[in-house]
């Protein structure tokens, strides 16, 4: 175990935390689940956190029929349902609406659930996905001058035509010379070293077989 939060770098008050957080598997949980170092503070932070970012995954059509989201559900509806989060619900359901589905070849799929969800706060917490397991393949965490950027999937179509190219040129790379880690039908990640610099990488990050973020760890001020 390293000697310091992968998140903040202090040495002191360090606990085990999860990337990605325990709570998007079903139970019992899986015997390899990836733990990194964390102090108390940083991991303590997360929790709200990791609650919205699996009821992003789970309780919109995003995985429907995934069995690991399935068994998760419950226990998602379980927590939505306490008193304390009232507002929570509340904001929640004032973002979701009814939307025509089209795969990405354009075919119609039907009408699913859309979730308008807070980027900012679900990209945060993918970062610190990729931030953990930057740590668990290099044991080292990632420089304080290198910075994590996350692209969500669904915003690929939305950029310049050369940048999308690039996109998917990288995750073609990804699928065809990364061997995929898997923990059950719940999280699966492609990642590959950058010739460009020991701390340069590129990453692919599925949920409930979705893949759905496209991440790079570069030197801050270079995409």
């Amino acid at each position: 175990m390293g000697q310091e939060c992968v998140y903040c770098g202090t040495a002191e008050n360090l606990t085990d935390d999860h990337v990605p957080p325990k709570c998007l598997f079903p139970e019992p949980y899986p015997p390899d689940l990836i733990t990194v170092p964390a102090c108390r503070h940083c991991n303590d932070g997360f929790s709200k956190d990791d609650e919205y970012f699996r009821l992003f995954l789970t309780v919109t059509d995003i995985a429907k029929g995934n069995s690991d989201r399935e068994a998760v559900l419950p226990r998602v509806g379980r927590s939505f349902e306490r008193s304390e989060a009232r507002g929570f619900r509340q904001s929640f359901f004032s973002n979701v609406r009814e939307s025509e589905r089209f795969t990405e070849s354009g075919i119609y799929v039907g009408v699913g659930r859309v979730f308008s969800g807070d980027g900012t706060r679900l990209d945060g917490t993918v970062r610190r996905i990729v931030k953990g397991l930057f740590f668990a393949e290099k044991s080292y965490r990632l420089p304080d001058d290198h910075i994590v950027n996350a692209l969500a999937w669904t915003r690929v179509p939305n950029l310049d035509k050369e940048v999308q190219e690039a996109t998917r040129e990288f995750v073609e790379l990804l699928y065809h010379e990364a061997p995929p880690r898997e923990i059950g039908k719940t999280f699966e990640y492609r990642w590959l070293q950058s010739p460009n610099g020991s701390s340069r990488s590129i990453w692919l990050l599925s949920f409930y077989e979705q893949p759905l973020y496209f991440c790079t760890t570069a030197p801050r001020g270079i995409d």
